[in-house]
This record gives structure tokens, C-alpha cells and sequence, in this order.
């Protein structure tokens, strides 16, 4: 993770958190896919897995900011060698 570049990691016992920052929308997504896609390896590496039923994604954005987040995100799950999407929380 110390390699990321506008993606940081939190971890507490056996949640993790991904935060990414961008001027777009898209980079955003793509700093986030990568970003799991990093923490998919890590665990498998250890062992483990991500459990893709307990993803969630909120977006926050800049007060004034005339583009919407994207609905969802398209995440990598290797252990059956396809993707899964992950819809964002509704916030207000």
C-alpha cells in the first residue's frame, strides 16, 4: 500500500477501509479497484479472502460539485475468476 498514489488504507481487526481521492470520477474508480485489487493479493498471499457480500461504497463529494458519483463499481473477484458489482450507499 505504501506505493498507492491518491489511495490510503485503514484497517481495524478484520474490516479495511479503501480511501481514494481524484479530480474525476473515474480516477477515483480506478484508484479504488486497484487498490482492492492490491488487498485481494495481500489476503489470498496470507490465506485469506475478502468476503464481497459485506462491500460497501460511499462516495463523498466536494459541496458544489456538478458531476454525480457513479451508481456502482465493477470489482475483481479472482476465487471464481469473474467481477461482481457493488452499488454505492445512498447518502444525502
Amino acid at each position: 500500500m505504501n506505493e498507492w498514489s491518491n489511495a490510503s488504507l485503514g484497517m481495524y481487526i478484520d474490516d479495511g477501509a479503501i480511501f481514494a481521492c481524484g479530480r474525476k470520477w473515474r480516477d477515483i474508480e480506478s484508484a479504488l479497484r486497484n487498490g482492492y485489487t492490491s488487498c485481494i493479493k495481500w489476503l489470498e498471499r496470507a490465506g485469506l479472502k475478502v468476503e464481497p457480500d459485506k462491500t460497501e461504497l460511499i462516495f463523498f463529494r466536494k459541496r458544489g460539485e456538478k458531476s454525480p458519483p457513479p451508481h456502482h463499481i465493477h470489482l475483481p473477484l479472482p476465487a471464481k475468476q469473474t467481477y461482481y458489482w457493488v452499488l454505492a450507499t445512498s447518502t444525502l
